[in-house]
């Protein structure tokens, strides 16, 4: 029981690692394409009246992606980790239920 109760308590570290990794994948392709929009076309952003710097431009791109990259590994060793821990409590839990069913079965039939 305490194996399940422990799987249990663990199990949604894994689900919010795995949806945070792909909000976190999904955001940065996001925000590639608007840089590529941007590289491409030299805009001028709505609060401004001069276009936008590339170089500055490009400098903070390569700084948000950096940081999304980390922000991605650290999900994914999370994930990894609460998996593997998940993992091997199923089938622990699984065998010492299959054990505890038996011992009661053989406890019935020596007593019947």
């Amino acid at each position: 029981m305490a194996g399940v109760a422990y799987r249990n308590w663990r199990f949604p570290y894994y689900v919010f690692a795995n949806y945070n990794r792909q909000y976190l994948e999904a955001k940065r392709e996001s925000i590639r394409g608007e840089a590529n929009y941007i590289r491409a076309t030299n805009t001028i952003p709505i609060a401004g009246t001069r276009p936008v710097s590339l170089a500055e431009y490009n400098g903070q791109i390569a700084e948000d992606e950096k940081i999304f990259d980390e922000k991605i590994e650290e999900c994914k060793q999370q994930e990894e980790s609460s998996f593997k821990t998940v993992k091997v409590l199923e089938y622990v839990t699984f065998t010492l239920l299959t054990i505890g069913i038996s011992m009661l079965v053989g406890l019935a039939w020596l007593n019947f």
